[in-house]
């Protein structure tokens, strides 16, 4: 999947070259009214031939959920610090966040976590000094997660695949 920043006029839902069917979707305007943005798929005539609408909406609906994910596991920010939300790191801050609930009396506070890799490589840390504050990382993350989820089920349950259809009959 490729993001492509070009001239509104250039979007077209389904093109070819001499190479391959592109087939584009996504489509928003930029500030400029002039310029948009949107994401291509490509299907190479030599080895895939020319995409059946099928393969065109389980092209489309797998970006989606791909694009959902990534969101999922690198947007969210705590305390103006991202956050990781690979399954890995989930795990891991629900196992302290269950057992400082369950076992306060065994589970001490001030807890020092690694968020993420920042843009610069560099660690990003965070140090939590109580389990109420725990507690709001750890449900915000949550919450953060089914938003994601729920704006990628929106796309995939709103898309309309007329064009695509039109473009392959027509």
């Amino acid at each position: 999947m490729n993001k492509v920043f070009g001239k509104k006029e250039c979007f077209v839902p389904v093109r070819e070259d001499e190479s391959r069917v592109i087939v584009s979707y996504d489509y928003h305007e930029e500030a400029d009214g002039e310029s948009a943005t949107w994401f291509e798929v490509y299907f190479y005539k030599k080895t895939d031939g020319k995409p059946s609408i099928e393969r065109i909406k389980a092209a489309i609906i797998k970006d989606i959920d791909e694009r959902t994910d990534d969101k999922s596991e690198h947007g969210y920010v705590w305390s103006g610090k991202p956050v990781k939300l690979n399954w890995e790191n989930r795990q891991n801050f629900k196992a302290v966040h269950d057992a400082a609930a369950m076992y306060p009396e065994l589970v001490s506070f001030p807890k020092l976590f690694k968020l993420s890799d920042g843009d610069d490589g560099n660690a990003v840390y965070h140090t939590f000094e109580s389990m109420q504050e725990m507690a709001q990382f750890y449900l915000g993350g949550l919450s953060w997660i089914e938003q994601c989820v729920e704006e990628g089920f929106h796309k995939k349950d709103g898309f309309d695949f007329t064009p695509y259809e039109e473009a392959l009959n027509g």
